[in-house]
């Protein structure tokens, strides 16, 4: 059964949100054990990630798209298609962006696995301002998207600026996390080899700033 561009575009926009429902639980499970430095143990299977709801989602998504890209031969059809399709490629680089987080959630699960049982890195103590002004600032860009918000200028740049503030939070952690294995108090990081932790904490702050700009890409579509 054929299904019209209207409808087409309310299944992708079903999708989209329950997708980001989703991500968003994920990303806020992850957050709270960075933010309280208690951490699971998350074995992570890629076998069970490729078959889990998300790629699900995904899959149902991308079936979506190959129906949408079969342009419409009569003329009437086209320009309903043309009518609809903005929306149509908005939804599908947002679930694009999503998807992209996904993937950077996973991989922080992976480094947090591998720091289980290492001891109390006193750095840590800067990473809970930084996970939650991700945190808010991922929820603050999904609130645009859904409310079809921040067109305005001043907007973007508030938006922009939130983005720098995170960037820069981030790269100062990460200087820290380098300057106190390479430079000073090694003894804060009491295990055999301490750049294999900072090495994990680093990746995770990197993940996060990715996470960021995937979100800030929620605004530009």
């Amino acid at each position: 059964m054929m299904i019209n561009n209207n409808d087409m575009t309310k299944i992708l926009d079903a999708k989209a949100t329950e997708f980001s429902d989703i991500v968003e639980q994920d990303l806020e499970e992850i957050l709270t054990e960075l933010i309280s430095n208690n951490y699971k143990r998350h074995n992570v299977d890629f076998e069970t990630i490729i078959k889990n709801d998300t790629m699900r989602i995904c899959n149902e998504i991308n079936k979506l798209v190959t129906a949408v890209t079969a342009s419409p031969k009569n003329k009437k059809k086209m320009t309903d298609y043309k009518k609809f399709l903005p929306e149509i490629v908005r939804l599908i680089k947002f679930t694009a962006n999503l998807k992209s987080i996904n993937n950077a959630i996973v991989l922080i699960k992976f480094n947090i696995g591998k720091l289980y049982g290492y001891p109390t890195f006193k750095k840590q103590a800067y990473i809970p301002n930084f996970t939650l002004a991700v945190s808010s600032f991922f929820k603050e860009n999904i609130d645009i998207f859904f409310l079809n918000g921040e067109k305005d200028i001043n907007a973007k740049n508030r938006t922009n600026i939130k983005l720098k503030k995170i960037m820069y939070l981030g790269h100062k952690i990460l200087n820290e996390f380098m300057q106190n294995t390479v430079y000073e108090n090694k003894d804060d990081i009491n295990v055999a080899n301490p750049e294999n932790q900072v090495m994990y904490y680093s990746n995770i702050i990197s993940l996060l700033e990715l996470i960021s700009i995937n979100s800030l890409e929620f605004t530009t579509i």
